[in-house]
């Protein structure tokens, strides 16, 4: 054998390892789409090396037509169906080749096929690694250190809670703790076999659902108003994200609680959890998206003066932070945002949130005052160190009953 074709048999070895390396070398399909591309040439050249079968050599690469059509198949047998079929086309114009160069045809065939095989998943790949820049798996050990700083909520007796305040927590888990397709996208995008799914895109798998960055990326924050209204005709916000939405809407105040709840929460923020690693991806600060009047069946007719959060773990005694617009925690990490001490009312009303009650309702006429629980939900604890049902804090309310012309007139 001369140096010529020894290079040429070396750099074909180096193109298939390269070609291994993309998809991923343990990849079954990259290895059994190469066989049957090295087995079909052999074929080929056995046919097309004898001026009687070469006729016949167009029939080599047939099978391919199978493997093509099936959901496993593979854009480098494509374009190796179609060099080699176009390659008969060629021979049988003029005298065969010798058997060594007919090799390295086939050589040159199933090289070039395999590399032009790897684009779309090299597509993907990169694709894929952007999404794991934009959305990495870090650590909230920082974020929620302060809660290892307040020892008043910790008992080593279990949490025992009211029937009352175990079928409201179990309801809220209902409407909050669902399996968002932007979690699931999140887990898949740092899964080793996704990655090794999309490095195989060649393979006929593309027909499968992507996640892309349109689906995993949130709205930004923004600052709500107590009594914004969305108008109808304008563009949504947060077009996808329908959460709050999935309660009826509702003329009765408590349930004003529940679609704060729901909306504060926003289970497509809490990202993935990687247990494993204890840490989270694509994790958005817990924030309003929308006044919780508009979840009431008729909001022209309720006033929100106030809707603030009340922290129960950051600081020595419960404080609450005061704000002109609805509270977003992203805000409440700095210490600059003032607070200010419970009132009489919201002291009173603390000592029946942590166990008896959910939701604690003051009325003179019109003029609501409520108190409601922020509990650990069985999401939360995935990364809320606490037991199930711990108050971690709670919405003070002031609210007023008005007719819509009144809301107006504010």
């Amino acid at each position: 054998m001369s140096l010529k074709y020894l290079f040429g048999i070396t750099a074909f070895c180096a193109v298939i390892a390269w070609c291994a390396s993309q998809y991923g070398y343990s990849s079954i399909p990259f290895w059994i789409t190469l066989a049957l591309s090295l087995a079909i040439s052999g074929v080929f050249v056995i046919l097309a090396r004898n001026e009687k079968t070469k006729r016949y050599s167009y029939l080599a690469p047939l099978p391919l037509i199978f493997f093509c059509i099936i959901p496993i198949a593979s854009f480098s047998q494509i374009l190796n169906l179609v060099l080699l079929v176009t390659f008969s086309g060629y021979l049988a114009a003029r005298p065969v080749f010798a058997t060594k160069d007919l090799c390295a045809f086939m050589m040159v065939f199933c090289g070039v096929s395999q590399v032009l095989g790897t684009l779309p998943g090299r597509a993907e790949v990169k694709d894929l690694m952007a999404m794991r820049a934009a959305y990495p798996i870090v650590s909230l050990e920082d974020r929620l250190a302060y809660e290892n700083q307040v020892t008043a909520i910790q008992s080593d007796e279990p949490l025992s809670l009211s029937a009352e305040v175990l079928l409201q927590l179990t309801d809220v888990e209902s409407n909050s703790d669902g399996h968002s397709r932007r979690t699931y996208d999140l887990k898949r995008i740092h899964s080793e076999q996704y990655e090794q799914f999309v490095r195989s895109a060649g393979f006929g798998v593309s027909r499968m659902r992507r996640p892309y960055m349109g689906s995993l990326t949130l709205p930004p924050i923004q600052n709500i108003t107590f009594n914004h209204i969305t108008d109808p005709e304008a563009e949504s916000v947060y077009p996808y994200w329908d959460a709050m939405f999935q309660l009826s809407a509702s003329s009765n105040i408590d349930d004003l609680h529940q679609i704060s709840q729901i909306d504060f929460l926003d289970p497509d923020g809490y990202g993935a959890f990687f247990e494993k690693e204890n840490k989270v991806a694509g994790f958005t600060e817990h924030s309003f998206h929308y006044s919780p009047r508009e979840g009431m069946d008729e909001p022209g007719h309720w006033k929100i003066d106030r809707l603030e959060l009340v922290s129960l773990l950051k600081f020595s005694e419960p404080q609450v932070y005061v704000l002109d617009h609805l509270p977003r925690m992203d805000q409440l990490k700095a210490d600059k945002v003032p607070t200010r001490a419970l009132n009489e009312f919201e002291l009173g009303a603390l000592d029946q949130l942590w166990t008896e009650q959910d939701l604690v309702i003051s009325n003179n006429k019109n003029h609501y005052q409520m108190l409601g629980s922020l509990r650990a939900a069985k999401k939360c604890l995935e990364c809320h160190q606490v037991e199930r049902g711990t108050l971690l804090g709670a919405f003070t309310y002031h609210i007023q009953h008005l007719p819509p012309e009144d809301i107006d007139k504010n």
